[in-house]
């Protein structure tokens, strides 16, 4: 990405923007928590971040907070992992959004651009495009269901982004 500065600065000078991914001081005490279904979970050691495997419970949803697993919980989907959701595991996954929807917040980082998303075709997937983003919506408005996509590194900082504005708030950090 370039950027072309106004003529108040250096006439037509090209500047490159380089990929800034600012994650917060992590606060004394903030451990998050993975469920032991999650198949592909993310790592957090290299950002010195606490993280603990532990069962979730049938409910749903695969990241929370130690401490607060009862208020806050995120679900991470793969693309396929989401089509199979919203297709013939449906049922179970509205169960375990309505669920989410009676936390503080709920949120769903989907591992791939909305554009991959709404491509179905390109993984051989039968399900409509205009199903796939009217599910999202769904759950967005009926539910309050924060929702992410990006690849998996963007999804993990979002997340995590996600954790640590909760758990500031509600430490009062």
């Amino acid at each position: 990405m370039t950027i072309i500065r106004s003529k108040r600065y250096e006439l037509n000078k090209i500047l490159t923007t380089t990929k800034f991914h600012y994650i917060p001081e992590i606060p004394d005490g903030f451990c998050i928590v993975y469920d032991t279904r999650e198949q592909m979970p993310y790592t957090f050691n290299d950002l010195n971040i606490n993280s603990l495997k532990q069962c979730l419970g049938i409910s749903g949803a695969d990241y929370s907070i130690k401490g607060f697993e009862d208020k806050i919980r995120i679900e991470r989907k793969s693309q396929s992992d989401f089509y199979g959701s919203i297709g013939k595991g449906r049922e179970r996954f509205e169960k375990t959004i309505k669920f989410l929807s009676t936390l503080e917040f709920a949120g769903l980082v989907i591992e791939c651009s909305e554009e991959e998303l709404l491509c179905p075709e390109t993984t051989y997937s039968n399900i409509n495009a205009n199903s796939i983003y009217g599910t999202i919506v769904s759950f967005q408005v009926k539910y309050g269901i924060h929702v992410y996509y990006g690849n998996r590194d963007q999804c993990r900082r979002h997340l995590i982004h996600w954790l640590l504005k909760f758990y500031k708030i509600k430490r009062n950090l």
